[in-house]
């Protein structure tokens, strides 16, 4: 049918720099030794904060931060303001 299926050691390995726990959860370990997340924080904590990454990273300017999170600028716009920034 003219696809072509990629070998496996051609493909990157995909590797995240931290885990969800890290990334904003403490944790305790329970007698089991399962992780137990006392605060996960929720889609909107991530996403004003990543926002708030980016326009740091871009020195306040939106456009810029736009394109970091390859987001629409009026995206990016509606999303600052409701998230009061």
């Amino acid at each position: 049918s003219g696809s072509r299926q990629v070998p496996s050691p051609s493909l990157p390995v995909y590797q995240p720099h931290e885990t969800p726990i890290e990334a904003g959860a403490e944790a305790e370990f329970s007698e089991t030794g399962a992780v137990t997340p006392h605060k996960i924080k929720t889609m909107d904590e991530v996403e004003k904060e990543a926002i708030l990454n980016a326009l740091q990273a871009s020195d306040g300017h939106r456009k810029k931060a736009a394109e970091l999170l390859d987001m629409a600028e009026r995206t990016l716009y509606r999303k600052i303001r409701q998230y009061g920034l």
